[in-house]
């Protein structure tokens, strides 16, 4: 059967191929001959305008049509690649010195999240997935619940719970 389906594709794919060079094969169909050209016999060595007027223009309009109009002198041009809107700045007003800042409290961990599969409790705590025993800025996941997760560190307990519940 496979010979058979072989021996069908081969005779069509000769067949397709006969079909679509054959014109460029065969010596019976005759070839397309390039076309000739009638030779020029005049070469035109001057112009004139078309119209009712054959005389070129004088010297008075043309220096009219060069001069730019009031109108067209007014036009101020913009570049276009500049910015389109005016940037405002502030002006940074002296004030007394100010008071150094105190440095934040490191934040502690914020549960954002909680994935609860068979087998698989997972946190999303401060951008990272912690599973139970992992650990996060010193503290310790003990326990992962569906609306809490429990944390400790040394004898410290801390109880996150989801925001909302």
């Amino acid at each position: 059967m496979r010979r058979v389906i072989l021996t069908v594709i081969l005779v069509l794919s000769l067949g397709f191929a006969l079909y679509t060079y054959w014109p460029q094969i065969s010596s019976y169909l005759p070839k397309p001959e390039k076309a000739k050209l009638p030779e020029v016999s005049k070469v035109v060595t001057s112009t004139t305008i078309a119209g009712p007027s054959t005389t070129l223009p004088t010297s008075e309009s043309q220096a009219f049509l060069e001069q730019p109009s009031e109108e067209v002198k007014k036009v101020e041009l913009s570049d276009p690649f500049s910015l389109r809107i005016n940037v405002k700045r502030k002006v940074i007003e002296s004030k007394a010195p100010e008071k150094p800042e105190e440095k934040p409290k490191p934040a502690g961990p914020v549960l954002e999240g909680v994935w609860i599969d068979s087998g698989m409790r997972v946190a999303f705590i401060s951008g990272q997935a912690l599973g139970v025993g992992s650990k996060i800025m010193g503290w310790k996941v003990t326990s992962i619940t569906k609306d809490r997760v429990v944390l400790e560190k040394g004898s410290q307990v801390k109880i996150l719970r989801m925001e909302g519940k």
